[in-house]
């Protein structure tokens, strides 16, 4: 089983800010465990910043995501940034098709014995506990970059490609460039500190449940 742990507000709101914000949240997995009093939490924190909360089911799949994305598109268009209230994956995947977007991760997600993943999909979630997306452009760096480096690429990238497979583009300069694209290259000045692998695996939350509010 996986659980989505909602973010520190203190952490969201230090990346939101001021801006208008519009809410992806995840209705579409049974097998996800959602802190789900601890989301309503964030949201009511954020208070007017919210533009609007769009329920979404399976944000880890884009064919069900694409409809809701273009039914929602005028909103979306309007507000200064997506937050994405799901696992890692539905929060990547969203990114992914929002390029030109601020989309940011409202959830850490948790591994628990167990159920470890959804179903195909074009990305993977290492279900580390302290979601790095925010600061990397919703692209994961230790799922895209074979050393799963925090802080850039290594010095052995050449020309934009990865060392370790030279057919494959350098995670970093991916994300170097999906930043650019959202003009949001000064959260490069965010250093990452060592991994808590502590977090990796954890008991559920005493208030948390399995439910229709899993993402």
């Amino acid at each position: 089983m996986l659980v989505a742990l909602p973010k520190p507000q203190h952490e969201l709101r230090a990346l939101l800010g001021d801006a208008w914000v519009f809410v992806l949240r995840c209705t579409g997995c049974d097998d996800i465990a959602t802190d789900s009093r601890g989301i309503d939490e964030l949201l009511e924190a954020l208070g007017n910043r919210v533009q609007a909360t769009a329920p979404v089911e399976f944000l880890c799949h884009q064919e069900q995501v694409r409809p809701y994305l273009d039914y929602f598109k005028t909103a979306i268009d309007a507000a200064d940034a997506v937050l994405v209230l799901a696992c890692g994956v539905g929060a990547q995947v969203v990114s992914s098709m929002l390029p030109a977007r601020a989309v940011y991760a409202g959830c850490d997600t948790v591994h628990m014995y167990g159920f470890q993943g959804l179903t195909a999909r074009p990305v993977d979630c290492r279900l580390c506990g302290e979601c790095y997306l925010n600061y990397t452009g919703g692209i994961c760096p230790l799922t895209s970059c074979p050393k799963g480096l925090l802080n850039g690429q290594c010095g052995g990238a050449q020309d934009g490609m990865c060392e370790v497979d030279h057919t494959v583009e350098c995670a970093w300069s991916i994300i170097y460039r999906r930043l650019a694209q959202t003009g949001s290259l000064d959260v490069l000045s965010h250093v990452f500190a060592p991994r808590d692998y502590a977090r990796i695996v954890r008991e559920a939350p005493p208030n948390s449940e399995v439910s229709d509010d899993a993402g």
